[in-house]
């Protein structure tokens, strides 16, 4: 399966692609919310964890929220431009 995607060509089909990122589905919309949180829940947990294991509580929980919550306003204003 050298050089070969999952789907055997350059993507999802036509069909699928179509109707999946179409202007009136709802999941193009709700895909930018749901990437947000899982950047901010991302940030937050690893954060959490590195400040269990270097001892630096409340610090890098907080550092790391920030920079998902920075990740998860770029990824939305970056699919929001893609709209126009």
């Amino acid at each position: 399966m050298r050089g070969r995607s999952f789907w055997c060509t350059d993507g999802p089909p036509a069909r699928f692609r179509a109707d999946f990122m179409s202007e009136k589905s709802p999941w193009r919309h709700a895909q930018i919310g749901i990437q947000a949180t899982v950047c901010v829940l991302a940030g937050f947990f690893g954060g959490r964890w590195l400040d269990a294991k270097f001892s630096s509580a409340p610090w890098l929980m907080l550092g790391g929220a920030a920079a998902g919550i920075a990740a998860g306003l770029y990824s939305a204003i970056r699919d929001a431009l893609d709209d126009k």
